[in-house]
């Protein structure tokens, strides 16, 4: 399989790997290359990415838990738990 640049979580959340539980800090979101699904100018563009990630992960059996981590460690600060149902 090759891997993608950019990383593991866009491939598992592609659907490529199984994982059992997993907690994700999405810190890509090149917008030329990861889905926006159909909220591109609806939703700022990363926002758009890391919700249809979460409904992908949803979609491939998990329970999803989302939060929030403090903007001085990183401005990418959502994150995106998925255990399995």
């Amino acid at each position: 399989m090759e891997v993608s640049p950019y990383g593991l979580e866009s491939l598992w959340l592609q659907g490529d790997f199984v994982i059992k539980s997993v907690a994700v800090l999405p810190y890509c979101h090149d917008l030329d290359v990861n889905d926006q699904g159909d909220l591109a100018g609806w939703v700022d563009g990363p926002l758009a990415v890391d919700v249809v990630r979460a409904l992908r992960l949803k979609a491939q059996g998990y329970r999803i838990r989302t939060q929030s981590i403090a903007r001085e460690i990183t401005p990418k600060n959502r994150l995106l738990i998925g255990e399995p149902v």
